[in-house]
C-alpha cells in the first residue's frame, strides 16, 4: 500500500475536496473507506482515510498506483492546503490478516487489540517500536490489522 499524510489547518478541507465521503464525521482514531474522485465523479482510486489527529489525516492508497494517486492528490489539493503539508511515503506498512491475526499480533504489542473496533486505529509498542500506528482496516474481508511505522 502507499500512503499520503495531510497535516495542518486546511487538511480536512483538502480531504473533503478530493474524497467521496464526509471526513468531518470521523472521530480522532477512526477510519473510513472512500474514493478519490475526478471532478466529473468517476474514480481515480479507492482510499482509506484515517483521522490521526485534530488536523492530521492519513490516506492509504494502492501500492500499484501510488505515484498516480499521489500526483493527483498533490495537484488537486494545492489551493486547499496552502498552510498544510503533504508527506508521501512517510510510513512503512505491514498487514496481518486472517482469523488468527488478533491473537498473533497481541503477542507482539502492548496495545489492547480487543478494544480496537473495525475501521479504528490505535497506537502502541509493536516489537519494541513505540508509537506505532495499528489499524483494523483490512481489504481482505478477513479480520486483521495494518501496522504503520513512521520513518520520521
Amino acid at each position: 500500500m502507499g500512503d499520503i499524510r495531510l497535516a495542518g489547518p486546511e487538511a480536512l478541507a483538502a480531504v473533503q475536496h478530493i474524497s467521496m465521503n464526509d471526513a468531518s464525521r470521523l472521530a480522532i482514531g477512526q477510519a473510513q473507506y472512500s474514493a478519490l474522485l475526478y471532478p466529473e465523479g468517476t474514480f481515480v482510486d479507492d482510499v482509506v482515510v484515517h483521522r490521526l489527529g485534530e488536523d492530521e489525516y492519513l490516506l492509504v492508497i494502492n501500492a500499484g498506483t501510488r505515484e498516480k494517486d499521489f500526483s493527483w492528490v498533490s495537484d488537486h489539493t494545492r489551493p486547499a492546503i496552502a498552510q498544510s503539508r503533504i508527506f508521501p511515503t512517510d510510513f512503512t506498512q505491514i498487514a496481518i490478516q486472517g482469523p488468527k491475526a488478533a491473537n498473533v499480533l497481541q503477542k507482539l504489542t502492548d496495545a489492547d487489540l480487543s478494544a480496537v473496533k473495525f475501521y479504528w486505529v490505535t497506537r502502541g509498542t509493536v516489537c519494541g517500536l513505540k508509537n506505532t500506528l495499528i489499524a483494523r482496516t483490512g481489504y481482505t474481508g478477513e479480520d486483521g490489522f495494518e501496522i504503520y511505522r513512521s520513518q520520521r
